[in-house]
């Protein structure tokens, strides 16, 4: 029978203790992908059972598939490990088949932490860097779809105390009601 392992992070330690504990999490404990072969925790390509992603930037996301990326063209080393263990924790709870999608998510949200930060820390997004993002994303056909990844992984990052993060769109307003 396989192991559900759950995170759960802890309110009174700090954004970067809970990000690096699932971190942790995701790297020594969870087991989906870890029989393909090729998966490697440190390698930019991680095999999937729908397809292989790469953890290459913004700027390189269309990459030819069997060009192995350099490191320039990589994103941030700290960002990716928070994506590694994003889409790794995502895939064990609750599997899908919208990892480019995710990806995608991924990319704009660090090009634009890269370009505010110097260093795209996740713990300190905010909303300004939100809608930086979202207007990264308008040039895909499927932005509605992009947007929503985006808004699943800033969600998540509320739910696990990373980030305090309050944008509209994350409540549910009552029936007949404007958001403003």
């Amino acid at each position: 029978m396989a192991q559900i392992i759950q995170f759960t992070p802890k309110k009174e330690l700090s954004a970067q203790r809970n990000l690096q504990d699932l971190i942790t999490l995701s790297r020594d404990h969870l087991v989906t992908w870890a029989n393909l072969p090729g998966f490697e925790w440190s390698n930019s390509y991680r095999p999937t059972s729908s397809r292989g992603i790469k953890f290459t930037d913004h700027e390189n996301r269309s990459l030819h598939p069997r060009k192995p990326p350099s490191h320039q063209r990589l994103m941030s080393a700290e960002f990716t490990e928070f994506a590694k263990a994003y889409v790794r924790y995502r895939h064990t709870i609750k599997p899908h088949r919208n990892i480019a999608r995710e990806m995608q998510a991924l990319r704009a949200l660090e090009v634009v932490l890269r370009r505010d930060q110097g260093v795209p820390g996740i713990t300190k997004v905010n909303q300004r860097q939100f809608e930086l993002a979202v207007a990264e994303l308008d040039v895909y056909k499927a932005h509605a779809f992009i947007v929503g990844e985006l808004l699943n992984i800033l969600k998540m990052l509320a739910d696990f105390f990373y980030r305090q993060f309050q944008h509209p769109l994350l409540e549910k307003p009552l029936c007949g009601e404007a958001i403003l």
